[in-house]
């Protein structure tokens, strides 16, 4: 996503009871995507996604590709390839896996008078973000 438009987002902030927030579009070739969600401990998200991005020849969704031989290498070791995932901060502490649609708690131990967003990336190679293009 071009500088600009992620610019004119809104500044990260903790979401109050029932609010929600849409992302135009999830950058596939970031390691960790701001979504200008500030993380609550104890606190429950619902996550939704939908749309297309390919990686080199893959053309894949939220819910990934399965393809067992190459899963160990991912940097969520042994989920889907390419599987919508979150994580706490620019971190693998907190992380989590989302696909089309998940219900997630966040973790209670968060380090205490810190807020992180919550990010967002595809469960791919930590060396093979470049060759990812979003498609939808």
């Amino acid at each position: 996503m071009a500088p600009l438009a992620r610019a004119a987002w809104p500044v990260p902030r903790e979401l109050g009871v029932g609010e929600w927030r849409i992302l135009p579009e999830v950058c596939p070739r970031e390691t960790f995507f701001p979504t200008s969600v500030l993380v609550t401990p104890g606190a429950t998200y619902r996550i939704s996604a939908a749309g297309l991005w390919r990686d080199l020849w893959i053309t894949v969704g939220p819910d990934g590709w399965w393809f067992p031989p190459f899963h160990p290498f991912n940097r969520l070791p042994w989920r889907r390839m390419f599987f919508l995932s979150g994580s706490v901060g620019p971190s693998l502490m907190h992380t989590f896996v989302i696909g089309r649609q998940t219900t997630w708690t966040a973790p209670q131990d968060l380090p205490p008078g810190r807020s992180e967003q919550l990010m967002l990336f595809p469960n791919d190679w930590e060396s093979k973000y470049d060759n990812n293009r979003a498609l939808s």
